[in-house]
């Protein structure tokens, strides 16, 4: 694996790289880095070069402190610059919670930078402005308080939330998967958790339910059956986009592709690796 420091619109960002063939991008969730995609990009790069980013404020990426540099509209231009840097064709663009509102973001922003996306447990953004304000609110909130208490409070807290609660854990594996996310979160960047929230937010974000209809690339759709919120969000994203399937997978919850590794993997094998002689994906 390649480990990238790019100088991206006057910050640094820090990229992996795997693989050889069609790029195909990670974008991790709020909280995470590229680290959360080890066991897919693992998988993937035998097929593909597999591009990991650790978004603004998270993993190994640089922490500005000017919130107004987190706004959904800057990670959609950094994104933008780092293919171009990399002079990257068209790629699969895998996001996933937070990193999935940025992949539909960058796709409504930017469609021929993107021949397919894959979309697990987003959303595009809050459709009332009354929505949005609740929920800045509530983000404005919990950003002063892991500022103040610490990424160690927060990591117990968030891993605690009722999106990310499952059963009694059975799988040693997945067990340890989970444990390692925890110590990781421990040691994020309280700035750059705070300022992500402040910047890029479900709340703080526009939302992106118009664009649906006009995104015309080759669209996945997942999410976990236990996560009833946003089965029924992409229930309707489906509805509204011309070329999406959706998968809700049993037994998982906000976290597919650590929940359920192997379905994930499936999905991916079966809907964005298959590469015709146009270089299509079928």
């Amino acid at each position: 694996m390649k480990n990238l420091r790019l100088f991206i619109r006057g910050t640094y960002y820090h990229i992996e790289i795997s693989g050889v063939g069609s790029p195909a991008v990670l974008l991790h969730g709020f909280a995470g880095s590229t680290v959360d995609w080890l066991s897919i990009q693992n998988r993937l790069k035998a097929s593909h070069q597999v591009i990991a980013v650790d978004l603004l404020g998270h993993g190994k990426t640089d922490v500005p402190t000017e919130t107004k540099r987190y706004q959904m509209a800057e990670a959609v231009d950094d994104l933008k610059e780092i293919f171009l840097q990399m002079a990257l064709p068209p790629v699969i663009l895998v996001g996933y919670s937070m990193g999935g509102r940025l992949a539909l973001a960058f796709a409504a922003t930017y469609p021929i930078y993107v021949r397919h996306l894959l979309l697990e447990s987003s959303s595009p953004g809050l459709k009332t402005e009354k929505e949005r304000i609740e929920r800045c609110n509530q983000d404005t909130v919990l950003a002063e308080q892991i500022l103040q208490n610490g990424t160690e409070w927060f990591a117990s807290y968030w891993r605690e939330r009722p999106i990310f609660q499952m059963k009694d854990v059975l799988d040693p594996l997945l067990n340890s998967h989970l444990q390692a996310l925890y110590q990781r979160q421990k040691k994020s960047n309280a700035c750059g958790l705070a300022n992500s929230l402040r910047g890029m937010g479900t709340g703080m974000q526009n939302s992106y339910w118009s664009y649906l209809e006009k995104i015309s690339v080759p669209t996945t759709l997942i999410c976990g059956a236990n996560d009833k919120k946003f089965c029924t969000i992409n229930k309707e994203m489906q509805h509204l986009m011309p070329d999406a399937k959706l998968f809700c997978i049993p037994n998982a919850g906000h976290r597919v592709h650590l929940e359920r590794l192997d379905a994930f993997w499936q999905i991916m094998q079966q809907h964005i690796t298959v590469i015709d002689k146009e270089g299509k994906v079928r």
